[in-house]
This record gives C-alpha cells, sequence and structure tokens, in this order.
C-alpha cells in the first residue's frame, strides 16, 4: 500500500543501472575495495579485532611499575582498561570486544569501585542488541562512533619525497613522545611528565615506535602493535598515530601508515587493522592505503549526554 503523501520509487531495471555513471562508480568503488583486501567481514572478524585493540590498551597504559596507576579486567573475551586520575578520556577507560549484555555489570562494578565513568564500544549485529538495550535502560548515551578497519599488510612502502621515517631508538624517544602527545593536544607544560609515564613504550613486547621527520625535523610519529596472541593469525595494529600542526596536510600520516603496513608484513603479521573516528581523515587515510571498514562501532557512556 502506497503510504499518503509519498511517491512510489520504482525499481531501477538492470539496463539503467548499468547506464548510470553514478551506480557504476559505486559498484566499482565496493568491488575495489573487497578486491584490495580480500578479508570477508563478519562478527568473528570484528570480535577478533576488538580484543586486539583491548589488549594494545592494558599493555599502553600497564607497565613495569604500573607509571600509568591504572587497572584492567578481561571477563568473557571482553578487555578494559581504567586509569582513575584521568576519569574523563575515554581511551584510557574503555571497554573493548563486550558483546553480552549480562556481562555489563561486572564492568560496571570495576568501574564504579574507583567513582569513575567508562565507555564501552559497541559493533552492531543481532547479538548485541541485549547490551544496547541494557546500555539505554541503564542510562547510558552514545558519544561518537568508531570506524573500525582491516586490511593486508604490503612488501614495500611507496617512497614519499622528503618524508624520512625511522624507528625509534633511546636516543630519539623523547621527541618522539612530544610529537605524538602535542599531534594529540597535549598541554606542553606537562610534556615532561607525560614522558617519564610513557617511556616504558619503547621496550614493550609487539611494538615498533616510528618517528617521521620533514628536512630533519620531527613531524609525525606512529605506534605499530603485533599482536601474536589471536588464535587464527598474527595481527598488526594501527596504534596511535599523529601529525604536527604546523606539518599537516604534507602526507606524513599517510606514510606512516604505509610504513607499518611493510613492519606488519615483515613481522610475519596477515592482517592488519586500525580505527578511526568515522569520517575522519584518518578513516580516509588507512582507506587510501587498502584498508576496508569491518564495522562501525559506538561508543557508549554513563558520563552524560553527548555535546
Amino acid at each position: 500500500m502506497a503510504v499518503p503523501g509519498r511517491h512510489r520509487r520504482r525499481r531501477a531495471t538492470a539496463k539503467e543501472n548499468s547506464a548510470d555513471p553514478r551506480r557504476r562508480r559505486i559498484d566499482r568503488s565496493v568491488c575495489e575495495a573487497a578486491t584490495i583486501t580480500g578479508i570477508p567481514t563478519n562478527a568473528e572478524l570484528s570480535d577478533r579485532l576488538a580484543v586486539v585493540a583491548g589488549r594494545f590498551s592494558v599493555a599502553r597504559y600497564i607497565g613495569p611499575g604500573n607509571p600509568f596507576r591504572a587497572a584492567s579486567l578481561e571477563h568473557n573475551g571482553a578487555v578494559a582498561t581504567k586509569v582513575p586520575w584521568a576519569p574523563n578520556v575515554s581511551a584510557m577507560n574503555t571497554v573493548h570486544g563486550l558483546v553480552d549484555g549480562n556481562d555489563l555489570s561486572v564492568f560496571a562494578r570495576f568501574f564504579a569501585e574507583t567513582g569513575q565513568p567508562m565507555w564501552i564500544d559497541v559493533r552492531p549485529g543481532d547479538d548485541t542488541q541485549l547490551l544496547t538495550t541494557r546500555l539505554v535502560n541503564d542510562g547510558f548515551n552514545a558519544h561518537f562512533h568508531i570506524s573500525v578497519l582491516v586490511g593486508r599488510p604490503i612488501e614495500e612502502a611507496r617512497p614519499r619525497d622528503s618524508i624520512q621515517i625511522d624507528a625509534v631508538t633511546a636516543s630519539d624517544l623523547d621527541a618522539f613522545l612530544d610529537v605524538l602527545n602535542i599531534g594529540f593536544k597535549a598541554n606542553r607544560d606537562h610534556l615532561a611528565a607525560v614522558r617519564d609515564i610513557q617511556r616504558f613504550w619503547l621496550h614493550n613486547d609487539g611494538w615498533r615506535l616510528f618517528l617521521a621527520r620533514v628536512d630533519g625535523n620531527p613531524a609525525g610519529a606512529a605506534i605499530l602493535y603485533i599482536d601474536d596472541q589471536d588464535t587464527q593469525a598474527r595481527i598488526g595494529y594501527l596504534a596511535s598515530a599523529a601529525t604536527l600542526p604546523e606539518f599537516e596536510g604534507q602526507g606524513i600520516h599517510r606514510a606512516l601508515i604505509a610504513r607499518r603496513l611493510r613492519e606488519a608484513n615483515d613481522a610475519g603479521c596477515s592482517l592488519v587493522t586500525g580505527q578511526a573516528l568515522f569520517g575522519s581523515t584518518s578513516q580516509r587515510n588507512q582507506q587510501r592505503e587498502g584498508l576496508q571498514i569491518a564495522h562501525v562501532a559506538t561508543s557508549w557512556s554513563d558520563i552524560g549526554d553527548p555535546q
């Protein structure tokens, strides 16, 4: 039955579809994305990628001596980290890989112990409907959306003129950390203190740190995390990456993605994953380097209404 006031849309024929250049362009882009990776995306893969991100967070915030004074919890395939002295920083206080709504209370208690808010990244799917319903009923709000991407490593990265990328050593660790933190809008007056609690990253198992320079000047920084705990594949995670504001728009971020894809190949990875805010430049750059979106997650929080 036609809805009053609405025009019924006629389905285009196959001949009309093939003659429409807009439709040809859309179809070709979809096929090209599938051809680049050859990776069938599904809920099982999405859950594996989420757990990789969770394990990276644990390694990022809980090091020798626990300088971040952080805590973590793993339960039923989900992983959470919390940093009580930075309760409003979502990256530090997130649950990754939670699917079963019955497990929400376990993580809620974990964050309630320190009286702080929490964020939960929830992928789409029939099996997360109970979780979403309970989040709404418990007063959580959807704050933002995250593109989770997946792709293959590459054997060789295309050279970028004027951009030099080197693996970080002890001698340039401070420069690497400053670039990364400034790129993420850290207060420059606090850089020395932040460096002191991040230095252990250089020695983390499975971590590769990279510093990009332009004309000899530090310009960008990035981390590659090699996860060898997945039961089906070694997975490279394109973790934190940032470019100094004065060097933005020069292809540094893409160059750091390509370098890490090559390093992942050299490390024996068969899959690579990354995350970015949905529709962001970071997402587009990862897609330009051959990754495709596995799913778009919603980040829910009990911190209050999103601004």
